[in-house]
C-alpha cells in the first residue's frame, strides 16, 4: 500500500495540528488549575485572618433565634457570611489586581466574595500583614 507523498504530508500536517491543539488545551488546563489554586490559597488566608472555617459560623437561623428575645426593631433574619464570621467585613484588605502595578484597599468581604465567585482570577497578593 503506497501512499502518495502529498497525501502523507497532508496526513502528517493534520496530526501535527491536532497535537498542537492538544498541547494548547493541556497548557490552558494547567493555567486554569494554577488560578484555581491561587484563589483557594487566598480564600484560606482570608479565612485564617477572620479566624473562621466553612463550618465555624452560625447559620442565619441560629442568629434569628438569638435575636427573637431582643427588640422587635431588628430584622428577624441576619445574613451571616461563612468566611467573614464575626470579623469586620469592612476592614480594608490590600490586594494587587492582575496585570496592574497598583495596590488597592478593598473591603474584606468584597475581596473574598470576588474570589469565591471567580470574578478575580488571581495573581492577587493579599497583604495580610500590612495593617495601619
Amino acid at each position: 500500500m503506497d501512499l502518495d507523498p502529498k497525501k502523507f504530508a497532508a496526513l502528517l500536517d493534520k496530526i501535527e495540528a491536532e497535537a498542537d491543539e492538544f498541547l494548547l488545551a493541556r497548557n490552558q488546563m494547567v493555567e486554569n488549575d494554577k488560578e484555581r489554586n491561587a484563589n483557594r490559597e487566598a480564600l484560606t488566608a482570608l479565612r485564617k485572618r477572620a479566624r473562621t472555617t466553612k463550618t465555624s459560623v452560625m447559620s442565619p437561623f441560629d442568629s434569628m433565634m438569638k435575636d427573637i428575645h431582643g427588640s422587635s426593631t431588628k430584622p428577624l433574619v441576619q445574613e451571616v457570611c461563612s468566611t467573614c464570621g464575626s470579623h469586620d467585613s469592612s476592614e480594608p484588605t490590600w490586594m494587587m489586581l492582575p496585570g496592574a502595578d497598583l495596590f488597592a484597599a478593598i473591603p474584606f468581604h468584597a475581596v473574598h466574595t470576588m474570589l469565591e465567585k471567580g470574578i478575580i482570577f488571581v495573581y492577587i497578593y493579599l497583604l495580610l500583614s500590612f495593617r495601619d
